[in-house]
């Protein structure tokens, strides 16, 4: 059985460029544009990762770190990678902090990303990731 993947980026071009990639690696992928209906679609199917932005709706916020907590707190073991097209250490750091399997940049290469995400959905929850 493929595992799931749930995008959570409201920038289309991520979904139609990210989506598939990790199709072609094997993962089935979902993609949601708001935290809302993200937790929406995991309250109906269920779903192996989330793979969620930093900041949604352009709001230069930290609406991913609001995510990371809450599915943390309502579905712990739910594998969640948070990225950003501005991170900082401080930022990654944070995110793992609040209980994010893994986080990175937007301008990851594919093949990292790849590795990164085939590594996030062995691990085993609360499982650090690997350097």
């Amino acid at each position: 059985m493929r595992p799931i993947v749930l995008v959570v980026d409201d920038e289309p071009s991520l979904h139609d460029a990210l989506g598939p990639v990790l199709e072609l690696e094997g993962f089935g992928v979902r993609s949601a544009r708001t935290i809302e209906d993200a937790l929406s679609q995991i309250d109906r199917e269920p779903c192996d990762m989330v793979l969620a932005d930093l900041s949604l709706s352009g709001a230069g916020g930290s609406e991913g770190l609001g995510l990371i907590r809450r599915l943390h707190a309502e579905r712990p073991g739910l594998p969640v990678v948070l990225f950003t097209a501005r991170g900082t250490a401080e930022v990654f750091a944070a995110a793992r902090r609040l209980g994010a399997a893994d986080a990175w940049s937007k301008d990851l290469p594919i093949p990292e990303l790849i590795r990164r995400v085939r590594a996030t959905s062995r691990r085993a929850p609360g499982e650090p990731p690997s350097p």
